[in-house]
């Protein structure tokens, strides 16, 4: 039984969520606990929903209502609302009957993991996202009683786990480094995030029907004849968007229409800077389904920018490379990792050429720009799609991340 103390859908993880549980449901039988403010039905596998009219963040959600995080919880709200996830989990647990909890998140969910564990003897393993240890050092900063009264109880959970996953090089060098400092002896195992490459994979994609599904959404609508450059992702300050959007002026001679999908506090803001500098060609389109209408977008884009600090993983890196789009991302977090850097990256001016796509200084806006007329100028879709599509798909695809965590679970489940 997987744990997760978020919706059913809205960010990265929920998405690693649904995708991992459907691709090992025909083989094992799985269930996913969720906290959300509406009860979730999933079609491949079964849910347990304890549904609330709000639910506290670590930074933020689209879901939240009064995006409370964490650090502003007062002690007995923390203990309320832990008691109110155990006893949640507890009735999910004797209806389901888990051997294994893989909980989701280095985070208070650990603490429900361990009482469950310490009654029922079930072992659990959990995964770090990133967000969770991102977020320390401004909790700690902004109310130090609290940070540490939370970060008792989650060393407390995370000290009976079995293992800890994780889901990038970046990610582990940063968990080992807080278990180690914590006192946690357990082995951390890397296991990348993988992308449903029975969903995205390259496929002719028609602007019509992009343009008659969106219309109350575009601008105006879309122009085949010219490139498209695309982003996917909440509308937070760490997720960078504003840099893009501060590039287009140093883009505008390509004619890139730019696409941008997602949601969150710097919605508004966005919208405001972007007709500040006049651009006529940034189109809004808000949250979009993640089966009904991603695979087309990303197919109908020339590149995708991902221009996060610090990014985690970058899931939307792998889906769009997985329909063959080229990624241009931060030098920043993992993601130089996903795009596959190395030793032999090549160096073009303000920008680094990887494997998989293009890396750029975090922050640097006409850099996002140059790279985007390298990319659009060089043809880099019509070019290395296919291989950027072969490649992603034998490191990143979920079925192999399920295989990978169907050996933990079995090892887990023995000992």
């Amino acid at each position: 039984m997987m744990l997760t103390l978020f919706p059913h859908e809205g960010n990265g993880s929920a998405t690693v969520v649904r995708d991992l549980a459907t691709v090992i449901a025909p083989g094992v039988d799985v269930s996913v606990f969720y906290v959300d403010v509406e009860t979730v039905h999933m079609e491949h596998y079964a849910t347990h929903t304890k549904v609330v009219e709000d639910f506290p963040v670590l930074r933020t959600h689209p879901k939240s209502k009064k995006r409370q995080r964490f650090i502003a919880m007062t002690r007995s709200e923390i203990d309320a609302y832990i008691d109110g996830l155990y006893q949640s989990c507890l009735a999910a647990v004797h209806e389901h009957r888990p051997d294994v909890l893989h909980v989701h998140h280095g985070w208070l969910g650990a603490c429900v993991a361990k009482r469950l564990k310490d009654e029922l003897s079930i072992s659990f393993i959990v995964q770090f996202h990133g967000t969770e240890l991102e977020v320390r050092e401004d909790y700690q900063a902004e109310n130090p009683e609290t940070f540490a009264y939370l970060d008792e109880l989650v060393r407390d959970g995370l000290s009976a786990a079995s293992r800890f996953a994780v889901i990038s090089p970046t990610e582990q060098e940063l968990t080992e480094r807080y278990a180690r400092d914590a006192g946690l002896p357990q082995p951390v195992v890397m296991i990348p995030n993988g992308y449903d490459e029975s969903i995205f994979f390259p496929q002719t994609s028609d602007i019509a029907v992009i343009n008659d599904k969106f219309a109350d959404r575009l601008g105006g609508p879309l122009d085949p004849d010219r490139p498209i450059v695309m982003f996917v992702g909440r509308f937070a300050g760490f997720k960078g968007i504003e840099h893009l959007v501060r590039a287009v002026p140093h883009y505008a001679a390509t004619e890139a229409q730019t696409l941008l999908c997602g949601d969150g506090e710097l919605r508004t803001a966005m919208i405001a800077l972007s007709e500040e500098l006049g651009l006529s060609d940034v189109h809004f389109l808000g949250l979009v389904d993640h089966f009904d209408d991603l695979p087309g977008l990303y197919n109908a884009a020339d590149v995708l920018v991902v221009p996060s600090e610090g990014e985690p993983f970058g899931l939307v890196a792998i889906e769009a490379m997985g329909c063959g789009v080229p990624v241009i991302g931060s030098d920043s977090g993992a993601l130089p990792y996903v795009l596959g850097s190395s030793s032999e990256d090549r160096t073009i001016g303000g920008i680094v050429q990887t494997t998989l796509g293009l890396l750029v200084p975090f922050g640097d806006s006409p850099a996002i720009a140059e790279a985007i007329r390298w990319s659009l100028d060089n043809q880099l879709k019509t070019q290395s799609g296919e291989r950027i599509c072969a490649e992603v798909n034998r490191e990143f695809s979920v079925s192999k991340q399920a295989e990978r965590f169907g050996d933990l679970y079995r090892d887990v489940a023995t000992r």
